[in-house]
C-alpha cells in the first residue's frame, strides 16, 4: 500500500514541525512486538492468580481497571493468611494483658504491612506477564512503527509498562524516563526529552497502576504526574495512538482540561485520536459512529486509519514533507535582483509590493513563500521575519497584505495563475479564510479571499481538490442568507457571488459533499448543503459535470434513506 497522507490533519501535522505535539501511547502500539494488549493481560492474569470459574468472554468488554481491582481483590482474600503468616513468623512481641492499646498499634501496622506486600506481589505476577512472544510479532509492522523515531518529540506519554518506546524506537535518541515511584521527579530537567510512563515501568513493581485502587492512589499520591499531565494537556496538541478513551486517566484529566477551558478552546483541536478498522469492525461496530459523535462532543477529532503502523508511516511521511516545505530558506538563497526576501518583508510589514521591480520567476517564488506563510505561520517569528504570531495564526490584517499581494502578481503576471504554485496558494488561503468558524470571521475573511480565489485559472483533479472541497463544505455549512444560526453577511454575499466562482470550487464542494453521504459522514441530510446544491443547480444548470454531480448526490441521498426507511421498518417489526 502507498503512503496516503491526505487523511492525517494539517494542523497535526504542522503542530508537529513546530514541536507542539505529544504522543500519548497505549497498549495497542505494542501489540505488534508481541506484547499484550490490556484484555489479554488479564486472561493470562487470571490462570496465574487461580481463578478457575470465570470465562474470559464474560468479561472482555468491561472497564480493565474494574477487573484488575477484581482480580486483586480475589488475590488479597487467597493470599493475606498466608503473607500475614510469613510477616508474623520471626515477629517476637510480648503480649502484656494491661497493653491492649500497644497491641492493637502493632496489628494495624502488621495489617497495613501485609496490604503493601500483597499488591506489591500481585504487581509483580502482573508484570511477570509483561513479555513479548515472537509468535506474536509483526516484523513488518514493526518496521513502520519503529519510522516514528524521524519525529523528534519533545514529551512522550504511555500507559504501557513495557520499553518499546524507549528501547526499541528512541534508543540512542537521549529520552530519559520517568515513571510512578522512581523518586527522581524534583531532580529532573523540564528541557529534557522525556518518556513519561505514567503507569509504572515493568522493570519495578513501585508505583504501578493497574487497579482501580491504584489509580486513585496514583491521583493523591503522585500529584507531580498529574500536574504534568494537566499541563502537557493545556499547552500541547495530544494524538493518542492504541488508547481507548473509556481509561479513568483519560476522563478524569482531560475532561477536567476542557471544563477548565473550554470558554478558550473555540474551534482549536486540542486531542486527536486515532481509530482502527479493529476499533471500528472489532470493539464498537455499530455504536461506532455514535462513538465519534460523544468524543466530538469533547472536542476531540478522530483521525481513521486501517491499523497503527500504516497511520504511523504516513504520518511520519506527512511530518517530513511538511519540514521540508516549511523550510523558507531555499527560496531565499537566490543573489541579487532574484531574492525575494527584501519584497517579502514590504509585504508583510504593510508597505506593499512593487511588481515593476520583480520578474515572474520572483514573483512565483514569493507565492510559494506567502503558500508556506499561510500553511505554517510560525516560519514568520523565525529569522529573517522575527514576526510575532499567537495561537491564532496569521490574523485578518497580516493576511489582507499576503492576499493583496498575491492579486498584484497575477495582475502582472496573469499566467500565474493557470499554475498549480498559485492553487497550492488558494487552496492555503481557504484554509485561513475557515479556520475560525464565527460567522463574522467567516464572513470577513471570504471576502478578504474572494479577489484571489475568482483569478484562479488552473483546471486539475487531485489530492488537493479533497481539501479545496472540504474548505469549500466549510463556508457553505456555516453560512445561510435567512436561517437562524448561521453566518447571515457570508450567506448573502455567497448567494449574490456563487455564479463568480470558478467552477473548480464548486465541483470540488460537491465531490466533498457525495463523499460525506457516501461514507455516513452526513447523516443529517438534508442539511444546509441541500440548499447550496439548489443553488448551484440554478446557476450553473448548462455545465454538464455540475449537473451530473448533483444527481449523483441525490441518488445517494436516496440510496441512504432507503437504508434508514428499511431500518426503521425492521425496528418496528421487531418490537
Amino acid at each position: 500500500m502507498g503512503i496516503n497522507t491526505n487523511k492525517i490533519p494539517d494542523k497535526l501535522v504542522v503542530d508537529m514541525v513546530n514541536g507542539k505535539v505529544v504522543p500519548f501511547i497505549g497498549a495497542g502500539f505494542s501489540r505488534s512486538f508481541g506484547y499484550p494488549g490490556w484484555m489479554e493481560l488479564l486472561k493470562e492474569l487470571k490462570n496465574k492468580i487461580g481463578i478457575k470459574d470465570l470465562d474470559n468472554k464474560d468479561f472482555e468488554n468491561e472497564d480493565p481497571l474494574q477487573i484488575a481491582q477484581a482480580f486483586f481483590q480475589f488475590y488479597k482474600e487467597k493470599n493475606r493468611q498466608t503473607t500475614l503468616d510469613d510477616i508474623t513468623t520471626n515477629l517476637i512481641f510480648k503480649q502484656e494483658k494491661d497493653n491492649e492499646e500497644l497491641r492493637g498499634l502493632v496489628e494495624r501496622a502488621i495489617n497495613k504491612e501485609v496490604d503493601i506486600l500483597l499488591e506489591k506481589n500481585f504487581s509483580k505476577k502482573m508484570l511477570d506477564l509483561v513479555k513479548a512472544k515472537e509468535e506474536r510479532k509483526d516484523w513488518p509492522a514493526i518496521e513502520k512503527i519503529k519510522k516514528l523515531k524521524n519525529i523528534p518529540f519533545h514529551y512522550l506519554i504511555t500507559t504501557n509498562y513495557d520499553k518499546v518506546i524507549e528501547n526499541q524506537i528512541y534508543s540512542d535518541a537521549g529520552y530519559g524516563v520517568l515513571y510512578p515511584g522512581k523518586g527522581i521527579e524534583l531532580d529532573w530537567n523540564e528541557h529534557d526529552k522525556t518518556v513519561l510512563k505514567i503507569h509504572g515501568d515493568v522493570e519495578t513493581d513501585q508505583g504501578i497502576v493497574f487497579t482501580h485502587e491504584q489509580y486513585y492512589k496514583f491521583m493523591q499520591e503522585y500529584g507531580f504526574y498529574r500536574n504534568k499531565l494537566y499541563t502537557l494537556f493545556s499547552t500541547n496538541t495530544i494524538l493518542m495512538i492504541g488508547y481507548g478513551f473509556n481509561d479513568i486517566n483519560i476522563h478524569h484529566t482531560y475532561f477536567q482540561f476542557i471544563k477548565d477551558y473550554s470558554e478558550n478552546l473555540g474551534h482549536h483541536k486540542k486531542m486527536y485520536m486515532l481509530l482502527t478498522d479493529f476499533d471500528k469492525k472489532e470493539k464498537w461496530k455499530s455504536y461506532f459512529e455514535y462513538y465519534k459523535k460523544y468524543l466530538k462532543s469533547y472536542n476531540v477529532e478522530v483521525i481513521e486509519y486501517t491499523d497503527i503502523p500504516s497511520f504511523i508511516e504516513d504520518l511520519v511521511h506527512a511530518f517530513e514533507e511538511e519540514k521540508y516545505s516549511a523550510n523558507i530558506n531555499r527560496l531565499l538563497t537566490e543573489t541579487g535582483n532574484e531574492n525575494p526576501l527584501r519584497p517579502l518583508k514590504s509585504i508583510l510589514d504593510g508597505t506593499g509590493l512593487n511588481t515593476t521591480q520583480i520578474n515572474e520567476r520572483v514573483s512565483l517564488n514569493i507565492i510559494k513563500a506567502m503558500t508556506k506563510f499561510f500553511r505554517n505561520p510560525y516560519i514568520l517569528t523565525e529569522q529573517p521575519f522575527d514576526l510575532s504570531i499567537d495561537e491564532e495564526g496569521i490574523d485578518n490584517n497580516l493576511a489582507g497584505h499576503i492576499l493583496n499581494a498575491a492579486l498584484a502578481i497575477i495582475s502582472e503576471y496573469p499566467q500565474i495563475a493557470e499554475k498549480e504554485e498559485y492553487f497550492l496558494f488558494v487552496v492555503v488561503a481557504l484554509k485561513y479564510a475557515t479556520a475560525d468558524d464565527s460567522w463574522n470571521s467567516i464572513y470577513v475573511r471570504l471576502v478578504q479571499v474572494f479577489p484571489v480565489m475568482r483569478q484562479l485559472k488552473y483546471e486539475h483533479e487531485g489530492s488537493d481538490d479533497l481539501k479545496l472541497g472540504e474548505y469549500m463544505y466549510k463556508i457553505f455549512s456555516s453560512s445561510h442568507p435567512d436561517k437562524y444560526l448561521y453566518g447571515y453577511d457570508a450567506g448573502r454575499f455567497l448567494n449574490s457571488n456563487i455564479s463568480l466562482f470558478p467552477k473548480i470550487y464548486i465541483k470540488a464542494f460537491l465531490e466533498y459533499v457525495k463523499k460525506l453521504i457516501i461514507e455516513n459522514e452526513l447523516s443529517n441530510y438534508p442539511s444546509i448543503s441541500d440548499y447550496w446544491i439548489q443553488q448551484i443547480r440554478e446557476k450553473f444548470q448548462t455545465d454538464d459535470k455540475i449537473i451530473e454531480l448533483c444527481e449523483e448526490i441525490d441518488s445517494e441521498v436516496k440510496k441512504y434513506l432507503d437504508i434508514e426507511e428499511n431500518f426503521f421498518k425492521l425496528q418496528k417489526h421487531d418490537r
